[in-house]
């Protein structure tokens, strides 16, 4: 059926689809701070959270999304769930960051349910880890074992660098040797798959021991999805938190390519999402077009501040600068196209593989009409504010922020001052509410109903922000390292030595 007559029978009313029932409340226990009408509020709070990803765990992981209140698992925007058996490894806040927080909530909580949730992750990836050190990006758990059904392995998508993290950080937490051989098998792994001309591509042949790209061609560079940057910054970061500094040549290799695959010219600078091995742009999906992509300067930040942080080299943060400059002096009604045509750095889509130049009316009525009616849009997908302030917190901190060594008035002000503003930014707050009023969770409508993922920040500001109430009252000693950092993720910094400190042996 033709689309316009689609989009007629698609707005119809639809009588019988009956609204959905009311969400049913999320319930938790306030255990450490049940008489502060404050902290009371972000501890139960992040214990729903907590709580829901410890009981829809299976087999040591999850996929992306988990539904309330079924608890059905997606991995994709889609309407059917995943089996029962089946978890997933790669895309941002994947399994690896959602146990990576469950430790943190440890850490910070003392709550050992977390802890022990977290290590069936690690105990995950110790069994599915391949001879070579490698993951897949999903697994069926059938027979007693890890199955996947994937044909190569995924490079980026943080599908290897993701359990590499969380691995060393189990072995930080634990004093578990069997995490750090596993990571260690891993960062050997990355240097193998690493291509010749210093990139990594998006997945390895394991029959030909080479990577390839998405369309087939061997030894091409991934920008997309932090294909080349993840790496360059897990190696580096797994060098510094081990002293086995044999891992920071191949990921300066890599930081070195993605200043040899920057594109720059009069009308356009930036990266590409995938490159050949002549660092040429080439397409992908069927949708991606050989471009410079306005969100390439995200993923390549991730390597280059990294890089920078590792040798302290200008170099490193050059072309970051250019695309601040290009973004502030090309910025249309919204923000930013998402491609661009390299030469002439006209906006274009593709669709079905054909190019639309989206400054030609007519070609964007033609693409319209291909896409069943999508109308593409400007957007500020980087966060050029935010990328701003990243390049600019990278300069002031090397190292990452440290606050002060804390006293326990200090702490207890802070706790005083921080704990109000948390609660009426991210309980009360928001249009629409920040969290679901009846389920008390941070959700949000999908084709599939409510939906929420793995990993949200204001979790981690409220496991951050209840260890600094506990250390204020004398729980915690006052010398504990999580103290010394205030921030919203649960990243390399939370396993990384605090500058000066002696490194464990």
């Amino acid at each position: 059926m033709p689309w316009p007559q689609v989009a007629r029978l698609l707005e119809q009313p639809r009588p019988l689809v009956a609204a959905p029932p009311p969400a049913p409340s999320r319930q938790a226990t306030a255990s450490l701070f049940g008489d502060d009408p404050v902290l009371s509020k972000l501890e139960v709070a992040a214990r729903r959270h907590l709580d829901l990803l410890v009981e829809s765990q299976r087999h040591g992981g999850w996929c992306l999304a988990i539904k309330w209140p079924s608890l059905l698992q997606y991995t994709a925007k889609q309407r059917l769930p995943e089996p029962g058996n089946m978890i997933g490894l790669s895309k941002d806040s994947h399994t690896a960051f959602g146990a990576a927080q469950l430790l943190y909530a440890w850490q910070c909580l003392g709550d050992g349910r977390y802890l022990a949730a977290a290590r069936r992750t690690g105990e995950m990836y110790l069994a599915a880890q391949d001879a070579g050190g490698s993951w897949m990006n999903s697994y069926f758990f059938e027979g007693g074992r890890y199955v996947s059904s994937d044909p190569y392995v995924l490079l980026q998508d943080h599908t290897q660098t993701g359990p590499l993290f969380l691995l060393t950080y189990l072995w930080r937490a634990t004093g578990d040797d069997r995490y750090l051989a596993a990571a260690r098998r891993s960062a050997d792994f990355l240097v193998k798959a690493q291509n010749p001309n210093g990139s990594w591509a998006h997945h390895w042949d394991r029959t030909r021991q080479v990577g390839i790209s998405s369309t087939g061609e061997a030894g091409g560079g991934e920008v997309n999805d932090y294909g080349t940057s993840a790496p360059v910054a897990a190696l580096l970061s797994f060098a510094t938190v081990t002293g086995e500094h044999g891992y920071v040549a191949p990921a300066l290799r890599g930081a070195d390519w993605l200043l040899t695959a920057f594109v720059e010219n009069p009308r356009v600078v930036g990266w590409g999402a995938q490159y050949d091995a002549a660092n040429r742009l080439i397409p992908a999906r069927h949708f991606e077009p050989a471009s410079v992509t306005n969100y390439a300067p995200r993923w390549a930040a991730l390597g280059l501040l990294a890089a920078y942080r590792q040798t302290r080299d200008e170099r490193y943060l050059t072309p970051l600068r250019k695309c601040l400059a290009w973004f502030e002096a090309n910025r249309g009604d919204g923000g930013w196209w998402w491609d661009y045509e390299p030469d002439s750095g006209r906006p274009i889509a593709m669709w079905m593989r054909r190019i639309y130049h989206l400054d030609d009316p007519a070609e964007v009525a033609a693409y319209e009409q291909a896409t069943g009616g999508r109308k593409p849009e400007r957007g500020d997908w980087v966060n050029v504010a935010a990328l701003r302030s990243e390049i600019e917190a990278a300069v002031a901190w090397p190292d990452g922020k440290l606050e002060p060594p804390p006293t326990r008035d200090s702490l207890a002000r802070y706790v005083a001052a921080t704990g109000p503003a948390y609660v009426a930014s991210y309980l009360d707050g928001g249009v629409p509410p920040a969290v679901h009023r009846q389920a008390g969770l941070w959700l949000w409508e999908s084709e599939a109903g409510l939906s929420t993922n793995l990993v949200r920040h204001q979790v981690v500001r409220f496991c951050d922000l209840l260890l600094r109430a506990r250390a204020a009252r004398g729980d915690l000693p006052l010398d504990h390292p999580l103290l010394r950092r205030i921030e919203a993720s649960v990243g390399w910094t939370r396993v990384l030595p605090l500058p000066g400190a002696v490194r464990d042996q």
